[in-house]
């Protein structure tokens, strides 16, 4: 009976550790100043206590933007090129509202855009077709499990009223050597170099839905979060915007197996075992 109860409490543990497991990158009340250029950025992940398991992310932004469209008006092919991008932190300083993370790339600096952090996006300056990513490497391999947008656009319907819209967001999982790559701007690489159907996926995410749950079902250490791509290399008709509010993250063997409902908290998980021990006891001495 004994070897019964310590196989409970074992497996309990073992469900509440699984729990703990997803971490949540808050971008926005991570220390980094609003309207300011960054090239990188560091995060820690946290669990819902509050408590870090160690998981770490760093996070760089990129378009394909090299060869400089000022310079190329007539959009003909010489601007497709990945070099890295600035990302800033838009807050608006009348409100004091922060609308999030956003990415501005070769061809939209000195535009002033910079000034109000420019969105993620699929469209580019000058008639060109620019999208913008930002690539997540962490220090583990982890199944990228949310993303939170802070701000998506809002259009007027028919009757006059504001309607939030939603983003489309597509998101990579890369390999070790495709993320050095991508990072060595000297190999001249494009987008199809690294997206393609077997490691990409696209969701419409809107900012009220708060930490958007992904269906990923792989793990890496470097993923690709960014303005909409599909697999073939056409662009979205409609311009995708959006700003990155933070992220979530699993470090798991088994990253496919979270379960669709919430899981309990380790501490209901803790009372149920004494529940189920308390019977067990009861009944022996029944017997």
């Amino acid at each position: 009976m004994k070897k019964l109860i310590l196989g409970s409490v074992l497996l309990l543990s073992s469900v509440a550790t699984a729990q703990a497991a997803t971490q949540t990158f808050d971008m926005i009340n991570a220390g980094h100043n609003s309207n300011t250029a960054y090239s990188e950025l560091s995060f820690t992940g946290v669990d819902g206590h509050g408590q870090s398991s160690g998981l770490n992310a760093t996070v760089t932004a990129w378009a394909d933007t090299l060869e400089n469209a000022k310079d190329d008006p007539n959009n003909s092919g010489n601007d497709d090129t990945i070099t890295q991008a600035n990302m800033y932190k838009w807050e608006n300083t009348h409100d004091n509202y922060v609308y999030g993370w956003g990415v501005v790339s070769v061809d939209e600096t000195g535009s002033g855009l910079e000034d109000h952090a420019h969105a993620f996006d699929n469209t580019g300056r000058y008639n060109s077709t620019d999208y913008d990513f930002v690539l997540i490497e962490f220090n583990q391999s982890v199944e990228l499990s949310g993303i939170d947008l802070q701000w998506t656009p809002w259009e007027q319907n028919r009757h006059g009223r504001w309607v939030e819209q939603s983003a489309a967001v597509t998101v990579v999982s890369l390999s070790e050597s495709d993320a050095l790559n991508l990072k060595d701007t000297s190999s001249h690489s494009v987008w199809s170099d690294f997206i393609n159907p077997s490691n990409s996926n696209s969701y419409d995410i809107k900012a009220s839905d708060g930490y958007y749950a992904l269906d990923n079902t792989t793990t890496s250490s470097y993923w690709l979060v960014g303005a909409y791509m599909d697999s073939f290399g056409n662009h979205c008709p409609d311009d995708n915007i959006f700003k990155l509010a933070g992220f979530q993250a699993t470090a798991s063997t088994s990253p496919s197996q979270r379960p669709s409902n919430p899981v309990p908290e380790p501490a209901s998980l803790a009372l149920f075992g004494l529940g189920i021990a308390g019977l067990m006891i009861r009944k022996q001495r029944k017997a």
